[in-house]
């Protein structure tokens, strides 16, 4: 009898060591499921609350997730925070509204690092882009979403010139979503770039300019004359909408053309062709 209660009490301490096990177990899975969630959510940037406002918003700056509240991020490690004002503007080609803004890192030292970032909204969510640095103690000029294109103008410090002084040396960078990346795009050297409504009449391609009436005819020796005449059926055969475009054209036909007698424009490459374009307005 003392034996088999022996065993009854071993065979009891035994189950209740494995019940221990497996409910140590599933609670530490339950962790790592929350963990690779939690992982998950950080890689895609869907910001945890369902709201546009960039104040709000997470963004991946330099390999890191910086998570704003109100604006501003606080760490042992740096401070980053929204400047200026935001623009709206469909920058992926899905028909829905983004927001794109400019933010600044200071890491404690002398430095001010200024990126570009957005916020994507897909299907109800928004998802915080990653940052595109623009450079350090830098001075923005202008903000908008130009043909699906964000377009920043910022001046930066001369080669000889002291941090100390104003910048005066300005530039341009066109960025552009790729998924969900946000990039820059390289933009052809001795080249403009020019946004504006594209027309074709007998089998004749022409370009107005945003904020010009006269029409710029293209030259079909252009380099870029097969992909703007493929980008322009694709747009046309998808709505009666015009078909707007952001090209990056050479400068000596562009300047030529602004006299009465108008050669044709080079386009050297075709930026973007929005599903739904028009002239935009800038901010800052």
């Amino acid at each position: 009898m003392k034996r088999f209660l022996l065993i009854l009490f071993s065979l009891f301490f035994i189950a209740l060591i494995a019940f221990g096990v497996y409910a140590y177990t599933v609670r530490m899975g339950a962790s790592a499921v929350s963990s690779v969630s939690e992982v998950v959510r950080n890689e895609s940037g869907v910001s945890s609350t369902n709201l546009s406002d960039p104040r709000n918003a997470t963004y991946k700056v330099e390999e890191k997730y910086v998570v704003l509240k109100d604006g501003v991020s606080e760490t042992d490690e740096a401070t980053t925070r929204l400047v200026g004002d935001s623009v709206q503007g469909d920058i992926d080609d899905d028909g829905e509204e983004d927001v794109v803004s400019l933010l600044t890192q200071d890491g404690g030292g002398s430095g001010t690092f200024y990126y570009v970032v957005g916020v994507l909204k897909k299907k109800g969510n928004y998802l915080g882009t990653n940052a595109v640095l623009l450079g350090d103690r830098i001075v923005p000029e202008t903000l908008k979403v130009e043909q699906g294109m964000v377009v920043v103008t910022y001046r930066v410090h001369g080669e000889t010139q002291a941090f100390a002084e104003d910048p005066v040396v300005q530039k341009t960078m066109y960025l552009s979503v790729r998924g969900t990346t946000l990039s820059e795009v390289a933009v052809p050297e001795g080249t403009e770039v020019v946004g504006g409504r594209m027309e074709k009449k007998q089998n004749t391609f022409s370009f107005i300019l945003c904020g010009e009436e006269r029409a710029h005819f293209i030259a079909s020796s252009s380099r870029a004359y097969a992909i703007l005449q493929t980008a322009y059926t694709i747009r046309s055969q998808e709505s009666d909408a015009p078909v707007f475009m952001l090209l990056a054209v050479e400068k000596s036909t562009l300047m030529t053309s602004s006299k009465e007698k108008t050669p044709d424009v080079s386009v050297v490459s075709v930026l973007s062709a929005p599903k739904k374009g028009a002239c935009s307005k800038s901010s800052l």
